[in-house]
């Protein structure tokens, strides 16, 4: 299988919460992208989403396992309602990692035509 070209998808970089910190905030403040979103996956992370748009939105995570060698698991869909805020996760890097010269990689989709109707962040759980 081909490495996924990652240069013209928006990446999002793990965040790491102060388990310490009162009052600690992660920002959902990046604006996935239509044409692919993608984070190194260490089995630890979570996605945070917000539809901001007043329509549904899906997004697909891609699957790259392949069982006896050759049978793709199907993709996971995560159809959000307008408005909706969504926790997945975390990401079995079995399933849902691809092999990248960046590392085990998630990469994912949304069904948005510009890229502010879905925003987010990555969670990097202890």
């Amino acid at each position: 299988m081909a490495e996924t070209n990652v240069a013209a998808m928006t990446e999002l970089t793990p965040e790491s919460p102060d388990r310490n910190a009162v009052g600690n905030q992660i920002a959902l403040d990046v604006e996935l992208d239509a044409d692919g979103n993608w984070f190194i996956n260490t089995g630890k992370e979570i996605l945070v989403l917000d539809n901001v748009d007043t329509v549904p939105r899906t997004l697909t995570i891609q699957t790259p396992l392949l069982i006896d060698g050759d049978l793709a698991a199907g993709e996971r869909e995560i159809t959000l309602a307008d408005g909706q805020q969504f926790v997945i996760g975390p990401f079995p890097v079995g399933i849902y990692s691809e092999d990248h010269s960046e590392g085990k990689i998630v990469v994912f989709t949304t069904d948005g035509k510009t890229t502010n109707e879905i925003t987010g962040a990555v969670i990097k759980c202890p």
